[in-house]
């Protein structure tokens, strides 16, 4: 089998360490990587071409200059398909990635290669059980199957608890993209300033994007007064973070919160499980399943804050009760990423198989 991961993105682990893992596990398999070779002449030599964010393939690594127009994404589907080549999309976002802050001409843009990969995919892999079911209706004539999100093991060194129960430490770890996911942290803080917990988001105010328009500022001033006077929300202006400091921010705490108002997927759930952290975010896409399928705790965005408080103190009995290891063990079995490439391998032979 030849097989193309076409993505040229080196800062999100989950590629590299998919990539690096079915090198590992099937010698058999001939692999590159890259969004370019797509574009290339030898394309037409792949069995499998594995599309990871449509966006990659149009536009540059900025994701801001394109490159592609959409005809000639579309038309170059229909070539590869008509040379035999079988087309995998992976399900990451239900919408563009960074979508909230895309001025609207290319958000447009990147929301028609989303739905022109999709509609030319021989496969859709799904990260949970919720975009699977929506895409089974919406592409019937799509093979639309489950493989969940690894946990990076092999990258970090995760530490025994020490849980005290006199003091929580909540880890909000990933840069946040805009003012209503800022206000949701703030509503965090504020809603358990009487509660042992101590809150950390090293990135809260990272993104360059929105930090000078009036909601941000207003939130940062808020920041400013909850760090002041209640003193239990640590924030920083950090966009990347070693992976070192993450193994340190990990181990520290005992609680992880997904701070996205609105999502499909989330590295960071199977990442706080691997560290033996019990988990809190939206009930929405396939994270707010998983959530409910593992017992961590899901809240309704739309009921801030006293249901974050109620998601908090949840979390504190959860992980009194010894849950976060539960979690390490659950993510250790069923997420380790070797499991997750030999589930991509029979995938990818098995959508080979079916037209033999």
């Amino acid at each position: 089998m030849k097989l193309l991961i076409a993505s040229a993105i080196d800062t999100n682990p989950y590629v590299n360490t998919l990539v690096n893992e079915i090198k590992r596990t099937d010698n058999s398999i001939t692999m590159d990587k890259g969004a370019d070779i797509f574009w290339s002449e030898t394309a037409t030599q792949y069995d499998i071409i594995h599309i990871m964010w449509p966006e990659e393939l149009i536009y540059a690594q900025d994701w801001r200059t394109q490159t592609k127009s959409i005809q000639d994404l579309r038309d170059r589907l229909v070539f590869l398909k008509n040379n035999n080549v079988k087309i995998v999309c992976t399900c990451h976002d239900m919408q563009p990635h960074h979508w909230q802050n895309e001025p609207r001409h290319r958000y447009d843009c990147k929301c028609e290669a989303y739905k022109i990969v999709h509609s030319h995919c021989d496969m859709i892999i799904h990260l949970g059980a919720k975009s699977q079911i929506e895409f089974t209706k919406s592409h019937p004539q799509t093979k639309n199957i489950i493989i969940p999100h690894q946990t990076y093991e092999e990258l970090y060194d995760v530490e025994e608890k020490n849980i005290t129960k006199t003091e929580y430490n909540i880890i909000c770890i990933g840069q946040v993209r805009n003012c209503k996911e800022q206000k949701l942290i703030n509503d965090l803080a504020s809603a358990c300033s009487d509660l042992p917990v101590k809150i950390t988001a090293p990135s809260m105010y990272a993104s360059r994007r929105v930090l000078c328009s009036l909601p941000v500022l207003m939130n940062l001033v808020r920041s400013i007064f909850i760090r002041t006077f209640k003193r239990n929300l640590k924030f920083g202006f950090r966009r990347f973070i070693k992976d070192d400091e993450i193994n340190k921010l990990f181990n520290h705490a005992q609680i992880g919160f997904i701070q996205r108002v609105k999502i499909n997927n989330s590295g960071n759930l199977p990442l706080n499980m691997l560290f033996g952290n019990v988990v809190i975010g939206p009930n929405d896409g396939n994270v707010g399943y998983w959530l409910k399928e593992t017992g961590n705790v899901a809240f309704d965005v739309s009921k801030n804050p006293i249901n974050l408080r109620i998601a908090v103190e949840k979390a504190i009995s959860l992980v009194d009760s010894h849950k976060g290891e539960e979690n390490r063990i659950y993510a250790l079995k069923n997420w380790n990423t070797h499991k997750i490439g030999i589930m991509h391998i029979n995938a990818y032979k098995n959508l080979l198989d079916a037209n033999v």
